[in-house]
């Protein structure tokens, strides 16, 4: 079992059910009753102590509303009680009314300078001691609201950013002192905006509430006390991220504990009438362990998101420790971002197209659209680099509009040239992002409109595990596509656990059978009658088949003699530059093909 350490999760002073507690510190035993009963009109309990040392002990036990305090107690004076309050945080912002039966008016100031808040004179009447008490306790709970407002979380009852970034500079401080140690855990639900989006607002908070009690439990319940080692802040920093501050823990139980609640995060949500079934999720989280370099709280809470960023940014959810690479990797980052931002709607991004060949005919069936980047500085920047970025940043709406229309454009221009010249369709490949956005539908059917061409010379591919991912969505979503003309292609079928299910339920013309697979064409004989099996199923289901990744004349002569229909790869055509095709096609000697 992993050291824990005990937290801090809300406000320092106890909420009560029932009626406000007040403690009377006198020596006069029979002064209680007396006090008791001209209090009940307020509805106010009293408990007693008799001296300076008790009356202490009964604060922090009690942790009472407001103290009635004799300033001639046996074993001190109300100023040395006050002073003893004033030294526990727990109990210097009790309030203190202070009796005494002195008349002088130094007694008074003095028992104000160390912190009382009003003193009665004796003899104590019952009008006047129900009015100081009463405003005193008003006063409490309007400081009370007022100090929740300002460090609680309204929707989780956690600590809040104020809060935090000042436990964090007190611990910076410390450090800095007394080389104890502290870290940062900063962590977030991945792709909580969809559920907000997607499912409302009420089902956002209700997930968050749910999680918030987890941590509670996880850092203020009885695991939690278990082998201390330090204190423990939890806070809700803003939307969907929570931050924990530890103190006085080493880096593995650090560690450990953020893999701990990464793995809770994971655990499906009930989230009652408001949802039908559970709801689960993924979570990144960052670790910072403090160091002396850092001098401001805020800092320490960069590097944290820092890390957390770049969990997120693999798609894998996790934890990460803060190392200074992360932060040169994120500048980088931001840089390829506002460059990206730039290049959109110019020259920059470009098209490359492969073929898609019949493997019976050898006739130009399709192409395949490739988008490309290159900086005029950076030369050019791989899909893989910026792909994902385009997706994180949601900058991949704008890329893929200009790449749905560069390629309507193209294909326009090659049906110009007379049949036989270009391809009869394009495909192009859709996003998982774009699976969300209400809007696609109809702004792919207008891309194409105006770039004149008709629906049915255009395929759309997406992947099977993002179609997994957004299955609800996609469902309606493709048959929309298939209504207004359009073709569908399963790209990467066979690399998940969901293939036929997707065939059977969704509305494809086209399966791309992943290169993974036709890579292994001539493992074993089991494996190469499992194709063949892929392949008369398509065939009753009246879909096509595309092999992708052909490299060589073996798979091609295998899928062949398979029946497969289609196939796509270098050895029948590398991506290539448009005119590079048009020359292809015609059969004439070219140079001009590119890469992957």
């Amino acid at each position: 079992m992993m050291p824990t350490v005990s937290c801090s999760v809300r406000a320092e002073r106890p909420e009560r059910a029932g009626d406000s507690l007040v403690l009377l510190i006198d020596d006069d035993a029979s002064l209680f009753p007396l006090v008791h009963a001209m209090l009940r009109p307020l509805g106010v309990r009293l408990v007693s102590a008799g001296s300076a040392s008790e009356g202490l002990v009964a604060a922090r036990r009690e942790r009472p509303d407001a103290i009635l305090l004799d300033h001639e107690l046996p074993d001190a004076t109300a100023p040395q009680v006050l002073r003893g309050l004033n030294t526990d945080a727990r109990l210097r912002d009790i309030p203190v009314i202070v009796v005494t039966g002195s008349d002088g008016i130094d007694t008074a100031q003095r028992c104000l300078s160390a912190g009382a808040v009003d003193y009665l004179r004796k003899p104590i009447f019952a009008a006047e001691l129900q009015a100081r008490v009463g405003a005193t306790l008003d006063r409490e709970r309007r400081d009370r609201v007022v100090a929740r407002t300002a460090h609680e979380d309204p929707l989780t009852g956690l600590h809040n950013r104020t809060v935090l970034l000042d436990r964090l500079q007190q611990a910076i401080d410390r450090q800095r002192v007394a080389t104890k140690p502290f870290s940062l855990l900063l962590m977030d639900f991945d792709r909580f905006r969809h559920v907000n989006d997607g499912l409302g607002p009420a089902v956002g908070d209700a997930l968050l509430q749910a999680f918030s009690q987890r941590l509670s439990d996880r850092c203020v319940g009885p695991h939690a006390q278990e082998h201390a080692e330090g204190s423990c802040t939890v806070a809700r920093v803003g939307g969907d991220e929570f931050a924990i501050l530890l103190e006085g823990a080493c880096v593995d139980s650090t560690l450990t504990l953020a893999e701990e609640l990464v793995a809770m995060a994971s655990v499906p949500f009930d989230l009652g009438a408001l949802l039908e079934m559970p709801i689960q999720l993924t979570a990144s989280l960052g670790v910072v362990h403090g160091i002396a370099q850092y001098e401001a709280a805020i800092d320490v809470l960069r590097d944290a998101e820092i890390a957390m960023l770049g969990v997120r940014a693999s798609g894998k959810g996790g934890h990460a420790r803060f190392t200074p690479a992360m932060r040169t990797a994120l500048h980088q980052r931001v840089r390829m971002e506002h460059a990206l931002r730039d290049a959109i709607g110019t020259e920059q991004i470009h098209l490359v197209y492969q073929p898609i060949v019949s493997l019976s005919t050898g006739h130009v069936e399709s192409v395949e659209a490739l988008v490309r980047w290159t900086h005029p500085e950076l030369g050019g920047i791989m899909p893989s680099e910026f792909i994902p970025l385009a997706e994180q940043t949601h900058l991949i709406g704008p890329l893929s509009d200009q790449i749905l229309a560069l390629a309507c454009r193209q294909l326009r221009r090659w049906q110009a040239l007379g049949a036989g010249i270009g391809p009869e369709r394009v495909s192009v490949n859709l996003s998982r992002v774009q699976l969300i956005d209400p809007m696609l539908v109809d702004r792919v059917v207008q891309i194409i409109g105006d770039e004149g061409l008709s629906p049915h010379h255009v395929q759309l591919e997406i992947t099977e595990s993002e179609l997994m991912e957004h299955r609800e969505v996609a469902t309606g979503l493709l048959h929309d596509f298939k209504s207004h003309g359009m073709r569908l292609a399963l790209d990467d079928f066979g690399t998940g656990y969901s293939s036929l299910s997707c065939i059977e339920e969704f509305p494809f013309d086209v399966l791309k059978l992943d290169q993974s697979l036709v890579g292994q064409i001539h493992r074993t004989r089991g494996f190469s009658a499992l194709l063949r099996s892929v392949f008369m199923l398509a065939e009753q289901l009246g879909l096509a088949v595309v092999a992708e990744g052909i490299e060589r004349f073996e798979q091609q002569s295998f899928l062949q003699d398979c029946g497969c229909a289609y196939g796509q790869g270098y050895l029948l055509g590398r991506p290539m530059h448009a005119d590079a095709l048009t020359k292809w096609r015609s059969g004439q000697p070219t140079l001009a093909m590119v890469g992957r």
